[in-house]
């Protein structure tokens, strides 16, 4: 009797659902959103289900026997979940209700970037029974949301077994990377050099690979990483030749070790324009460079195990790269005279001209040589006279134009003093 009287009981709760709606389930009429964490995903939908075990998040369990059933028919329903970020959506991947797949006719799959619950577009509405077996919708939105949802019809009861979008990340802006740590610049003598600190004692920071002294060096204080010290020249450049010196006695440590440029930063963004890859001799060098790139900023990468040692660095830039004044043009080699031939004698009006003896041409005088100028031959002019040098100074402001400047405060300083110069 019982249990006929429960049996009673629920079909005239059905039946008075039916006939009146929402009526009859006024106690329970709680309909709520929610939102629940599932694994990595926010998942979220309406509540009250129509019994335990059908609520939203079955619609994420990935077991297409379970599924989401609203208690509420004559009402409009969703499931969904939040992305994070915002994201590309390339497919939608749905299951329907088994036995119940007619219900979704009529459903649509949305996109938002406002909030889980408004903001919505379409982006893909069932017009026709998607039978029982998985869907696989393709998109060709470019567009990207942050939330995604299955929007159910009224009087389906939200029933939907599975619910996915495959989406593609949004590519963000691409930054520089941090400061390394110990990173500094300084302006010595108007050049703008730059290193990682600390030093492995104080007098041997990276400072010191710029002072024009073989015996001082850069000597990091950590052995087991990569260091560096470079030039910031303001502007870019073209790199003509690298001069570097190694440390007395630990010219090994250069192995391995890279001269580089790079337009981005001081610590990123570069390209590798020389690399050390036999122990080097105990004396300065000079890499003449081949290429047209010019670039800021220019560094000597070390390699870990290293401590960064070198004990000289500088670039040299093609004239009119540099930073400070540009480098005066240099002038074309004066051309070589050309011998003049005696103009041929004109005859003496109403005179005879008498006949002259036949005279054999005096043969020709041979080619001067070629002048092969020496590395690092210059001309300049200063106060209208050309004067001439060789190059590289062994800093800016110390080029051999000073010697004729009429300062006795400036003077000539040139780079490699194991060379005879002039």
């Amino acid at each position: 009797m019982n249990n006929h009287i429960a049996y009673f009981s629920l079909s005239l709760y059905r039946i008075c659902w039916l006939a009146l709606g929402m009526a009859c389930l006024a106690p329970n009429s709680d309909a709520a959103h929610r939102e629940i964490q599932m694994g990595d995903a926010l998942v979220f939908g309406l509540d009250p289900s129509w019994s335990s075990g059908s609520e939203f998040d079955k619609a994420f369990d990935r077991d297409v026997s379970t599924f989401y059933d609203y208690a509420y028919g004559s009402m409009e329903s969703y499931v969904g979940f939040d992305h994070g970020t915002p994201s590309i959506p390339l497919e939608i991947h749905f299951t329907a209700r088994s036995r119940y797949s007619q219900r979704m006719v009529g459903g649509q799959f949305q996109g938002s970037n406002e909030s889980a619950t408004t903001g919505y577009e379409t982006l893909y509405e069932v017009k026709a029974d998607p039978g029982e077996s998985e869907q696989f919708v393709s998109l060709s939105t470019g567009t990207a949301y942050r939330y995604y949802r299955y929007l159910a019809p009224a009087g389906s009861y939200g029933n939907i077994a599975e619910f996915n979008i495959v989406a593609e990340e949004v590519p963000g802006p691409e930054s520089l990377p941090q400061t390394p740590e110990g990173f500094r610049s300084v302006d010595l003598n108007g050049l703008t050099v730059f290193g990682l600190d600390p030093a492995w004692r104080s007098g041997r920071e990276f400072e010191s690979a710029f002072d024009g002294v073989a015996s001082t060096y850069y000597d990091y204080k950590y052995g087991d990483r990569e260091s560096f010290l470079g030039i910031d020249f303001g502007q870019a450049g073209t790199a003509l030749r690298i001069h570097f010196t190694p440390r007395e006695k630990r010219a090994s440590r250069m192995v391995g070790g890279r001269f580089e440029g790079s337009n981005e930063s001081p610590y990123s963004g570069y390209t590798t324009l020389h690399e050390i890859t036999a122990q080097p001799e105990q004396r300065p060098h000079t890499i003449e460079l081949n290429t047209t790139q010019a670039y800021r900023y220019y560094r000597y990468l070390a390699p870990a195990g290293s401590y960064g040692n070198i004990a000289e660095f500088m670039v040299d830039l093609a004239p009119s790269t540099g930073i400070g004044e540009p480098s005066a043009p240099e002038e074309p080699a004066p051309e070589e005279p050309t011998p003049e031939e005696p103009a041929p004698e004109e005859p003496t009006p109403e005179e005879p001209t008498p006949e002259e003896p036949t005279v054999d041409p005096a043969p020709e005088a041979p080619a001067p040589e070629a002048i092969v100028y020496p590395e690092g031959y210059r001309e300049a002019s200063v106060g209208g006279t050309v004067v001439f040098g060789l190059d590289p100074a062994w800093r800016s402001g110390r080029e051999f134009e000073n010697v004729f400047d009429g300062n006795a405060s400036t003077y000539y300083d040139y780079k490699y003093g194991d060379r005879e110069t002039f």
